[in-house]
């Protein structure tokens, strides 16, 4: 499909229109920069807001409390800063033809007579207020100072205190998020921006759990994108905030320890960053690490049910390790308040092994089953990312950005083994008239260890690898100002090329001759100890095979193996670009209303090979086919947003 020339035509008639008009007036204004500061402690006030007089003109500034105003009208200028939980305060400046004048401005906690009994709002959170405050379309930010005051190990879980959030979990640990009811794959998740790349093979959805809630500095949820952001997210986006060069000297270390009961074992968790301005505060530097090791437990059961009657009962028990760790180094530089460039980087690495242990009463085969899952399970996730920001002549803004991204999931070696038991007769407590959902039993009459024989065994080896590769340029102009009207424009594009690869393999095992399978009371595990699980109401007899003796299986000299072509059918190479081009506008109309008009393009290429596996009649494997494809498609999205101030403490948005 060729890209849409009227569509591309009309961006580029708008965008020049915009460019020509700034420089019409830029000559006729000035510009205003400054820092805002604590006036007790020194620090900066990062996420105050600024706004210029008798105008709708007004920035937030950035993390070291430094902000710069454009298109200001030349002469005697008066700003106004506010900042929650601290007094507004207002200066003046002169302002001369296409110039900038410098301020510096110390704010006054609102609350220091009363910090005995109500501490000042903590300067993270107090940013990210102002941050949700001050946005014009629908988001939410968690800063550092709340993610610690909750024990979350991981992104997903110190994600679920916003608003609109749910997540799913595995093992009492969050996992996938879901926006407002989305369900994850709908969802963008980022780091710094740029969307991560998914380490699993089957979905498009990215855990959180593989990165520690440690390394951020804040979780931005998006729940409306306007036009300069990546469209590919339905229910909303989720954007990783990590660490940054802080604007003060900076060391913090913490450690944690903790008990699991049904594990019987116990957690460690350490983190520490260290960071520093240098050069007369021109480079930023900072280190941030994460470190966090738990063995888990869990134990439960699930039903299947036929017409009323107990059709199967399973009981699960779990023995996990897992190890979360990760960094971030950071670095900026500032060439002079209107210019500079930076680096952030993020590794991750979450390694998940585990032992689950299965009961399965088939009541309506006469079987009981036990297996044994031994696997290790490795997610990595890490990006690079370099950019900059310059204010041009005619105060013409211009930042860009370049990233790379890796992600990869790894299942080397995992062994399953199952002993199974047949002519079973049970006696369950369940029929369609009675049932205790808390207590349902199968009760077998005659399970006997000696009639367990070899039923399977399988290896698997499976790996997943996805790269993403990202530029892109935003270029922004301020529009004439005038006392009830102030406006920016803005365009930009970018491209994001992924690729993505996936193997799965899996190798089963059997026996010709009955005489040389293991039996089962030979192979049973004599260190595993759990007799009875969730709170004694279920037996597990403390019988499951070994697993150093499960793994000899795979080795044994009289097993035969083959694979299973079948799973050829999971196997897939893909490629996916995506080129983006957007224009849109944020108009100031008086001190109150805000709309943001824009319309963004998006032109995505597909190419893939998967396979088809071809089998015979009889279910005999024939062969694999590789089924190569490809699809190309253009996307146009107009999006209007709408912010109207009540009061200073009251937004509506739309």
């Amino acid at each position: 499909m060729q890209i849409r020339r009227g569509g591309i035509g009309l961006l580029t008639a708008v965008v020049l229109f915009f460019v020509l008009a700034a420089t019409s007036f830029a000559q006729e204004t000035g510009g205003i920069t400054g820092t805002v500061t604590d006036s007790v402690t020194g620090l900066p006030m990062a996420g105050a807001k600024v706004s210029v007089d008798g105008t709708p003109l007004n920035v937030q500034t950035d993390r070291q409390g430094k902000f710069t105003l454009v298109a200001v009208p030349s002469g005697e200028i008066s700003i106004t800063i506010t900042y929650l939980g601290y007094a507004d305060k207002t200066v003046t400046t002169n302002v001369g033809l296409d110039a900038f004048s410098s301020v510096s401005v110390e704010l006054e906690s609102s609350v220091r007579e009363v910090v005995e009994v109500s501490a000042p709002i903590l300067e993270g959170q107090a940013k990210a207020l102002n941050q949700q405050k001050e946005a014009v379309n629908i988001t939410n930010v968690v800063s550092s100072d709340q993610i610690g005051r909750f024990p979350d190990p991981n992104s997903a879980e110190a994600t679920q205190r916003i608003p609109g959030i749910t997540i799913e979990r595995d093992q009492g640990e969050g996992r996938y998020v879901s926006i407002r009811g989305t369900e994850p794959r709908l969802n963008a998740m980022m780091i710094d921006g740029e969307r991560i790349p998914s380490p699993e093979g089957d979905i498009r959805a990215v855990a959180l759990d593989v990165v520690p809630a440690d390394l951020l500095e804040a979780i931005e949820v998006t729940k409306a994108p306007t036009a300069d952001m990546w469209a590919d997210s339905i229910g909303g986006s989720v954007n990783l905030v990590t660490k940054g060069a802080p604007s003060k000297t900076k060391v913090s270390l913490t450690a944690g320890w903790g008990y699991n009961r049904v594990s019987e074992d116990d957690l460690q968790t350490f983190n520490g960053t260290v960071g520093s301005r240098f050069f007369n505060d021109k480079l930023g530097a900072l280190f941030s690490a994460s470190y966090f090791n738990t063995d888990r437990g869990s134990e439960n059961f699930e039903v299947e049910y036929d017409d009323g009657d107990l059709d199967a009962l399973e009981l699960r028990d779990y023995s996990i390790n897992r190890k979360r760790w990760g960094f971030v180094p950071a670095f900026d530089y500032a060439f002079s308040p209107t210019s500079s460039i930076y680096f952030k980087g993020i590794y991750n690495q979450f390694d998940d092994y585990e032992y689950r242990r299965a009961i399965a009463y088939k009541v309506s085969d006469n079987e009981i089953e036990r297996e044994l899952k031994d696997r290790f399970e490795g997610q990595t996730i890490y990006q690079a990312k370099v950019g900059g920001d310059h204010l041009l002549p005619n105060f013409i803004r211009l930042d860009w950005g370049a990233s790379i991204a890796f992600s990869d999931e790894e299942e080397p070696d995992a062994a399953y083994s199952i002993f199974l038991q047949e002519d079973v007769v049970f006696d369950p407590n369940v029929s369609p008239g009675s049932i205790n959902p808390e207590n349902i039993q199968a009760n077998p009459l005659n399970e006997d260890f000696n009639e367990y024989f070899f039923d399977g065994a399988s290896n698997e080896n499976n790996v997943t690898t996805d790269r993403d590769v990202a530029f892109r340029f935003n270029v922004s102009m301020p529009m004439p100002t005038s006392s009830g009207f102030a406006g920016v424009f803005k365009f930009g594009a970018a491209d994001r090329y992924k690729k993505k690869f996936r193997n799965v393999q899996v190798r089963e095992f059997e026996f010709d001759d009955d005489d040389d399978a293991p039996v089962f009371v030979n192979v049973l595990d004599s260190s595993f100890d759990t007799t009875t699980i969730i709170d004694g109401r279920y037996n597990f007899r403390a019988t499951f095979q070994d697993p150093t003796a499960a793994r000899a299986i795979l080795t044994n000299p009289n097993a035969e193996s083959e694979f299973d072509l079948e799973e050829d059918a999971a196997d897939y190479r893909a490629s996916e670009n995506v080129f983006a081009a957007y224009a849109m506008t944020q108009l100031n109309i008086g001190e109150k209303l805000v709309l943001v008009p824009g319309i963004r393009f998006e032109r995505t290429d597909i190419d893939y090979v998967g396979n088809e596996v071809l089998f015979d009649d009889e279910g005999d494997y024939v062969s694999t086919l590789a089924i190569p494809g490809e699809n190309s498609f253009n996307n146009y999205f107009a999006s209007v947003h709408a912010k109207y101030r009540f009061t200073d403490k009251t937004n509506f948005r739309a």
